[in-house]
């Protein structure tokens, strides 16, 4: 996502491994702000919960687990992850008044 991509460098924000010196959990990215994976999790569980509601239970928790994992393992930070399922949620939401 060009938001993302954008987003991180602007911002250059370090992800956790790199700024506490996990030097074996290191990142191929140095930024971590915003969460791609969180985004693109939570855009999956609106549009996907928007077309098969009976779905939107399983997609929640998947999409919490998916934004659980990347604490975790520190790769990102909570405000990361945070932002990146506001965004996915945005686009989501905005992207499916166009179609």
């Amino acid at each position: 996502m060009p938001v993302v991509v954008v987003l991180r460098y602007m911002t250059k924000r370090e992800r956790p491994a790199i700024s506490h010196n996990y030097f074996f959990l290191a990142p191929w990215n140095r930024y971590s702000f915003p969460s791609h994976h969180a985004l693109r999790a939570f855009i999956v569980l609106v549009v996907v919960g928007k077309a098969f509601p009976a779905f939107l239970p399983i997609l929640i928790v998947m999409a919490l687990i998916v934004g659980f994992s990347r604490l975790y393992l520190a790769k990102h930070y909570l405000s990361d992850v945070l932002v990146g399922a506001l965004l996915g949620i945005i686009l989501a939401l905005v992207s499916q008044k166009f179609i």
